[in-house]
């Protein structure tokens, strides 16, 4: 029998019965639920990678964590350097570890999992630098990882979705490194965009309170409008050819959705999965591994456009599990 992932935490429900929690209090909350919920429940087998590793390098201001999962083989291999979600406040090196693991295995890629600084140390542009500056280590030191350093992408989700087009667009506006390939997964495209209360009930993972504790925490109202935080609003020209997969039952899915379709105009080219059925997180919350044949094929959509893109130069992937 497969077994059940741990559960994941609700911030929602977390913030609904604490209203006044601060985000350093919001994450001590998560870390002591988690805690629980490790006891309470088997903690399912780890994927098998061939080499897993921790390291650092020298952030803009900090030492920033990295987690390197390394396929087998001896050929310098592409990388895909991997931004956790958590609306630049939650999730780790740690709370994302099986996603990446599947990723590896799956795309045959070197996968690269930055541990950015998240709001409850630094507002933005904090995260965002930290994530260019990941992109800038990981091509300088392209020997030390033993990738090939003309395939290199960027993926992520939610937030770790906002941060990697981020990436790509300081990537172009500051004379590279040059990225092979965006995947996002249901990215923050929009922080100035209102959402209906209404949309609570669809939003199970993420509704629109949430998002907006998010956004306040990591960002000042004069920075919204600033696109590598709301990059709808940016000049898309000559970004990476991108994978965009956006949930019917996502708050975010209409920004997600005018995102791609942005992408597309500005001449990017650009696959656009919808998994009408499914909510925010779906994939990095493990729900895709259990349960739903449908969701495990949109988390192999996902990264078979990346390995695609990667080791085919086929872009955007022409696979979609409901076409």
């Amino acid at each position: 029998m497969t077994p059940v992932p741990v559960p994941a935490i609700s911030s929602y429900e977390l913030l609904t019965k604490y209203p006044n929690l601060t985000p350093s209090e919001l994450i001590d909350k998560h870390r002591v639920r988690r805690q629980e919920n490790l006891r309470l429940f088997p903690v399912p087998p780890v994927e098998h990678v061939h080499q897993v590793k921790d390291s650092y390098f020298k952030g803009p201001e900090t030492d920033i964590p990295l987690r390197i999962y390394t396929p087998e083989g001896t050929d310098p291999l592409p990388a895909v350097v991997f931004f956790h979600g958590g609306g630049w406040l939650l999730g780790d090196l740690d709370t994302y570890d099986a996603l990446c693991r599947s990723m590896c295995n799956e795309t045959g890629a070197v996968v690269i999992s930055v541990g950015y600084r998240v709001s409850a140390e630094a507002k933005f542009p904090a995260a965002h630098e930290d994530s260019y500056a990941a992109l800038l280590h990981v091509r300088a030191n392209a020997a030390l990882y033993n990738i090939d350093p003309e395939r290199i992408a960027v993926s992520g989700d939610s937030a770790g979705g906002n941060l990697s087009i981020a990436t790509c667009l300081m990537a172009r506006d500051r004379n590279g490194p040059n990225v092979k390939f965006q995947c996002l997964m249901y990215p923050v495209a929009d922080v100035t965009a209102k959402h209906s209360i209404d949309e609570r009930s669809l939003a199970i993972d993420c509704p629109p309170m949430l998002i907006k504790y998010f956004i306040d925490a990591y960002a000042d109202p004069k920075d919204y409008e600033n696109p590598y935080l709301s990059p709808v609003k940016a000049n898309l020209e000559k970004l990476p050819p991108a994978f965009v997969l956006t949930c019917g039952l996502d708050t975010l899915r209409h920004e997600g959705i005018e995102l791609a379709e942005k992408l597309v105009s500005f001449g990017v080219p650009c696959k656009h999965v919808h998994a009408g059925g499914f909510d925010h997180s779906f994939i990095s919350t493990g729900r895709a591994n259990v349960g739903s044949t449908i969701a495990a094929e949109y988390q192999q959509a996902t990264f078979m456009s990346l390995k695609f893109a990667l080791f085919e130069g086929i872009t955007p992937t022409p696979y979609d599990p409901l076409a």
